[in-house]
């Protein structure tokens, strides 16, 4: 079976270079997986609240980036949280294109938080997919050992 990662980004992204260099990083990285755009997977807010859930438990890993600002959407919040929930690795692809851990999602102020600028994705040390994918310790339940 073919590994599935999907490629959690906001909105603001869909359809631009932005979002054409930083899934080209991710097939390079997971070279055999097929790697899942949202942009091309849903049609629309209510196809992704009606698909994703079904979506999720397929996963082989989840990789998020953000938009050229450096923040996400309240959707990607959402997707990392429910991947988190099946134990599926989540990673983040950083501004240089490269794999590495989530360490968090620092919320951006109230202020000027929206829908589509709800967080900014907190990078920790590099990792390679075998790393990410291999020892990565896994329960059942939905609950992590090592956070």
């Amino acid at each position: 079976m073919v590994p599935l990662v999907y490629a959690a980004h906001p909105l603001t992204c869909y359809r631009s270079a932005h979002e054409r260099a930083c899934l080209d990083a991710i097939a390079s990285a997971f070279p055999g997986a097929e790697v899942l755009d949202p942009a091309e997977c849903f049609a629309d807010n209510a196809d992704w609240l009606a698909g994703w859930p079904a979506l999720v438990p397929t996963l082989s890993a989840l990789v998020l980036f953000a938009d050229e600002q450096g923040s996400v959407g309240a959707g990607c919040l959402r997707e990392v949280a429910d991947a988190i929930a099946e134990d599926i690795p989540v990673l983040l692809l950083d501004r240089g294109h490269e794999l590495c851990e989530l360490r968090s999602l620092r919320l951006l102020p109230a202020s000027s938080r929206n829908p589509a600028r709800a967080a900014a994705p907190v990078g920790g040390q590099h990792v390679t997919v075998a790393d990410a994918l291999t020892h990565r310790q896994r329960t059942r339940g939905g609950h992590h050992a090592n956070l």
